[in-house]
């Protein structure tokens, strides 16, 4: 898409059903809008960027309008998927301290790694690969784009035992679970790249969890 001469109208294009959706993509927001788009304006990332066929040839502020509404409706669909999961993957009769920091963000882990909230994402391969699909012998070469799937590797059983067992007490689960386009966890991030709303995402679906609990306490209790 980078290098596309249509790149403005191709994601827009494909951003623009969404926009009923995303009231604030449509104008009902401008002047949040408006200070987001500034904010990224601002960021030392593209202090020196000039227009240019690896980047559609867009203007500086059209740039910034588009990584705006791509992050929003990624930030959405991945935040709501991952809420989703949480209150359907987690067993109610599973004991988790809700005190416990770490229990709750190990809990709301082990429910994205059950079924990723971000499916798949898109990679350069680092070195040729040869792979036999349907007995026919296949060879890419480095740097061809290919889609990694997150959620099949997060159930993959030689790196998980039982994976679809429900299980936040997995000794690999921090360092070898992906979610959200980025391995293992920390509070603070890690890594070189990784989803812009990542923590934002568990942090919300861990108060969502706590407050689940604390509002059906007396039920399960019963």
């Amino acid at each position: 898409l980078f290098f596309a001469k249509s790149f403005n109208s191709c994601v827009m294009g494909a951003l623009r059903p969404y926009g009923n959706l995303f009231g604030c993509c449509i104008g009902k927001r401008r002047r949040l809008i408006s200070s987001l788009t500034d904010l990224i304006l601002s960021c030392p990332a593209l202090k020196d960027y000039v227009p240019s066929n690896s980047n559609g040839n867009l203007t500086k502020k059209n740039y910034a309008e588009v990584l705006l509404a791509v992050v929003g409706i990624a930030g959405f669909i991945g935040t709501s998927a991952l809420c989703k999961q949480v209150l359907d993957d987690i067993p109610d009769e599973y004991s988790i301290d809700l005190d416990d920091k770490m229990a709750v963000t190990m809990a709301v882990l082990e429910a994205a790694r059950m079924k990723a909230p971000v499916n798949n994402v898109n990679v350069m391969l680092g070195n040729k690969l040869t792979l036999t699909i349907n007995g026919k012998e296949y060879t890419f070469d480095r740097g061809t784009p290919v889609a990694v799937s997150i959620g099949l590797s997060s159930v993959d059983a030689n790196q998980f035992d039982n994976p679809h067992v429900f299980n936040p007490e997995r000794e690999n689960l921090l360092s070898s679970s992906i979610n959200f386009n980025h391995v293992g966890y920390s509070e603070v991030g890690s890594g070189k790249r990784q989803c812009p709303g990542r923590n934002i995402a568990i942090k919300l679906a861990s108060d969502l969890l706590i407050e689940y609990r604390n509002s059906t306490s007396d039920v399960f209790s019963d």
